[in-house]
Order: C-alpha cells, then structure tokens, then sequence
C-alpha cells in the first residue's frame, strides 16, 4: 500500500535459487524462482500472505527478468549457458 516501503516478513521460505517478483495490475504478485530444477513459477491472491506454486518450466537458464511492454503484455528473459564440449 506505500510502494514498498515498508514490509513485513511472511514466514513463506523457498528452496535455493534466483528470484524475480512481479506485481501485477490487478494486485496478483508472482514469484519466478530459477533453480536447477527449471523455472518455478508461484501465485500469491493476497498481498503474499500465501502462495500456490503453478507450475515448472523446464530448461530455463538462471537470473530471470520481466519486461512489462507498453501494450499491456510481459516479456520474460533469462540467461542460458552453451554446454561445454
């Protein structure tokens, strides 16, 4: 309600990896959480009191980052790795 400015800890923790937070219009926030497991992907209806996880992408690479574009639409970037041969 004051931009971030003040906040309070949930108590929620998750497993090691990369997050980005996202906060949308209609006051949704998500969590994208880059592991070696992929790209966990988790929902919060309530100001993230609690969250549901809604699924997994797989094969995305760490330190992901979203773009929210001027149409209304959202970009999400993440760095890759090329394999070592």
């Amino acid at each position: 309600t004051d931009n971030a400015k003040t906040f309070q800890l949930t108590g929620k923790e998750w497993d090691n990896g990369i997050p980005e937070l996202a906060i949308f219009d209609d006051g949704t926030i998500r969590l994208y959480l880059a592991s070696m497991d992929g790209l966990g992907i988790y929902k919060s209806d309530d100001k993230g009191e609690s969250w549901a996880k809604e699924t997994t992408l797989n094969g995305f690479g760490p330190d992901p980052s979203l773009l929210h574009n001027p149409d209304g639409t959202i970009t999400l970037y993440y760095k890759t790795f090329a394999e070592k041969r």
